[in-house]
């Protein structure tokens, strides 16, 4: 799990993210952390898999909510975002990703209140 570095002048986040990283030679794995900084950065959504640090001085969402989903590389994804101004509403919701059922535990014997 590396951390990787991407900065321009505008950014438009959306699924195709690892596409456009590999455009501009730089190869992600899941379970990396993406440091993303722009002067202006739009965010339609942000492919689970990785952790996230976004800066930008004004942020906006194509939509909200925006949900960020834990899969096998990033169980818990990590989103950050730092920006000097944000437009419009901004709702983030980082859902870690479905355990395993628990086991089964045999039945125990019912506790007493005690005054």
């Amino acid at each position: 799990m590396a951390t990787v570095r991407f900065f321009r002048d505008s950014l438009a986040l959306d699924n195709n993210l690892p596409a456009l990283l590999a455009s501009a030679g730089i190869n992600v794995q899941p379970g990396d952390t993406l440091v993303l900084g722009a002067r202006l950065c739009t965010i339609a959504a942000l492919p689970g898999g990785f952790h996230y640090v976004i800066g930008a001085d004004k942020l906006s969402l194509a939509s909200s909510p925006l949900t960020v989903t834990g899969t096998d590389a990033a169980r818990s994804p990590n989103v950050t975002v730092l920006a000097d101004e944000i437009v419009g509403p901004f709702n983030l919701i980082c859902r870690g990703m479905a355990g395993a059922d628990g086991e089964r535990r045999a039945g125990g014997t019912r506790g007493k209140w005690r005054n």
